[in-house]
């Protein structure tokens, strides 16, 4: 009896211990998704230049109470992070509390396209259609105020 129950412990061991085939990962399952992403993320501006561009970008960032982390004026990148975790609450410089800038931050892409049009790609964490509405309007912003002094 005491065989019998070891054999069966071990073969339903061996049986739990096999491997099953692992399926390959589809990288491409979401594309309808990602495509929409990008959509929501790009935009397209024309009359402005790309140095004067990755300065509106800056700006903005800073609005949204966003602590830049990284600028890369050659690749037109720029990281950000959110403040509110930066400062202590009650602290003069918490300025984070009430700022757009999403709790994991981002990365904004600025590539020129020619002289005077630039595409501009905001990405942040968690992706939300709120802080996507609120950097572009305030970029739009930013931009009309330079163009009309």
């Amino acid at each position: 009896m005491r065989i019998s129950c070891c054999i069966c412990l071990f073969a339903l061991l061996l049986a739990g211990c096999v491997s099953q085939p692992q399926q390959g990962v589809d990288y491409f399952s979401g594309q309808a998704g990602f495509a929409a992403a990008r959509e929501l993320e790009t935009r397209v501006y024309e009359d402005v230049a790309y140095p004067v561009m990755l300065t509106h970008v800056i700006d903005v960032l800073l609005d949204m109470d966003c602590a830049l982390m990284e600028a890369n004026k050659e690749l037109g990148v720029i990281s950000a992070a959110s403040t509110r975790n930066l400062y202590e609450p009650g602290s003069l410089l918490f300025f984070g509390q009430h700022g757009s800038c999403p709790p994991h931050g981002g990365t904004v892409t600025v590539t020129q396209l020619d002289d005077f049009t630039v595409e501009v790609r905001a990405a942040f964490l968690p992706v939300q259609v709120q802080t996507q509405e609120t950097f572009t309007t305030l970029l739009m912003r930013s931009i009309e105020l330079k163009a009309g002094e």
